[in-house]
């Protein structure tokens, strides 16, 4: 019984995080087979029409569950499951540098939540770097783990997607920037002679 109810969960909560993405912008989403075992990542998600060299792109976890978003029970299960998992797989996986969320769904409301579990940054102190930073604090090698004091989930609406979607935007357009000085391009595509 237990394994039913898990499955209508997880096939709920994947319906609920279609449909709140669908709402935004122009978005691909992409379901990954269950045989698709190299990914930590339910949906990818892609953003059309943003003209970078790579079409931004982030993969999206999903959770369903019964008990109110507000109590901190589920939190740690959750995390602590999702940082076991991916200790394991870490190696494995083909996607190490993409941004990761965590969508989580009261399936009875359905309300929703989001952590980064990868999240993507643009600073800029004379030179652009972009890199990613995991909300899944880091083991001695052997295990990570989770506590959910200090991870904060927000709440996942309209206005949440776009800052997420604007984030991952930021972050490959920061990519581009530095593929195009690695390879002496200019914004515009134009080779760039005589630069010091």
């Amino acid at each position: 019984m237990a394994s039913s109810t898990s499955w209508v969960y997880a096939l709920r909560a994947e319906t609920l995080a279609k449909l709140y993405l669908t709402r935004s912008r122009d978005l691909d989403i992409l379901t990954l087979s269950e045989s698709t075992n190299r990914v930590q990542y339910d949906l990818l998600v892609r953003v059309n029409g943003v003209g970078t060299i790579d079409t931004p792109e982030f993969g999206v976890e999903v959770k369903g569950i019964s008990q109110p978003l507000e109590s901190n029970r589920w939190r740690s299960t959750v995390l602590r499951n999702l940082a076991r998992w991916w200790d394991r797989s870490e190696d494995e996986t083909t996607d190490q540098h993409l941004p990761i969320c965590l969508f989580v769904f009261n399936i009875d409301t359905e309300e929703g939540l989001y952590l980064w579990l990868r999240e993507p940054h643009v600073e800029q102190n004379g030179y652009v770097k972009a890199y990613l930073s995991t909300n899944l604090p880091e083991g001695n090698g052997r295990q990570k783990t989770a506590i959910s004091n200090g991870v904060r989930f927000e709440k996942l609406d309209k206005v949440a997607i776009d800052r997420i979607v604007d984030k991952v935007v930021e972050w490959y357009r920061a990519r581009d920037r530095l593929l195009r000085q690695a390879n002496g391009l200019a914004e515009n595509s134009v080779p760039i002679y005589g630069k010091p």
